[in-house]
């Protein structure tokens, strides 16, 4: 798992992902990121970055910017202890409130309000 750098890196694409994660996974990837203080929310989208291969990743929203690399240390400690074997993603912080539109794919949120709840469709 790693955390790229969302503020100064690479742009990233993000899409719904063609093969959703099952739901026993998605519920323990939620509640891991739920025991982590300064989540605001989590997403679980395909991403790349450049000209990359699409992979699933892991994207949080977080309460305070300066907060984020201890966060993702905690957050990483977490999964290596909680996720089976061969579970691996890229953790991708940014400040709640700077989460890009498109890593709210549909069927991806897994923790917190959704910025997009599903009744607010003239957004």
């Amino acid at each position: 798992m790693s955390a790229p750098d969302s503020a100064s890196g690479p742009e990233f694409v993000f899409a719904a992902p063609k093969k959703p994660l099952t739901p026993a996974l998605a519920d323990t990837i939620g509640r891991l990121v739920a025991q982590v203080p300064g989540i605001r929310e989590a997403y679980v989208p395909q991403y790349r970055s450049g000209d990359g291969e699409f992979r699933q990743g892991l994207v949080i929203g977080v309460e305070k910017k300066e907060e984020i690399p201890a966060i993702v240390a905690d957050l990483t400690a977490r999964m290596q202890r909680g996720l089976p074997p061969g579970a691996w993603f890229d953790i991708l912080p940014f400040a709640a409130e700077s989460i890009p539109a498109a890593a709210r794919a549909e069927r991806c949120h897994i923790y917190g309000e959704s910025a997009n709840p599903w009744w607010r469709f003239w957004r």
